[in-house]
């Protein structure tokens, strides 16, 4: 039998081995993705968007109050975007599946 720390070892081992993987496809997905003249703009769009909105997310509550939004309100505006988020991912994987990320792009903005 093999010690805990062995064990340990050995699965930190595979761990780094498949996070190595995955961020090498993901680096040569951004890469085609980006060299492709058509999928760049969509791309860059969203992505600042998305950095854009990371941004924003800790202070949106607070704005929606200063327009008079209630708590309940905003309660229900978060709710529903993760609702709509849990509802539309299967509908985004499916279109990107049958036609291409590039109608997955211009679907979400």
């Amino acid at each position: 039998p093999q010690s805990t720390e062995t064990m340990t070892y050995q699965w930190y081992q595979e761990s780094f081995s498949q996070l190595t993987k995955l961020f090498t496809s993901q680096t040569s997905f951004f890469t085609e993705m980006y060299l492709t003249p058509q999928y760049r703009s969509p791309m860059l769009v969203i992505w600042v968007g998305s950095f854009g909105g990371a941004l924003h997310a800790p202070v949106t509550s607070f704005f929606y109050l200063a327009v008079g939004a209630s708590e309940h309100d905003i309660g229900v505006i978060g709710a529903l975007q993760s609702l709509s988020s849990l509802l539309l991912s299967p509908v985004y994987g499916h279109v990107a599946d049958n036609y291409g990320y590039y109608h997955v792009y211009g679907l979400s903005t």
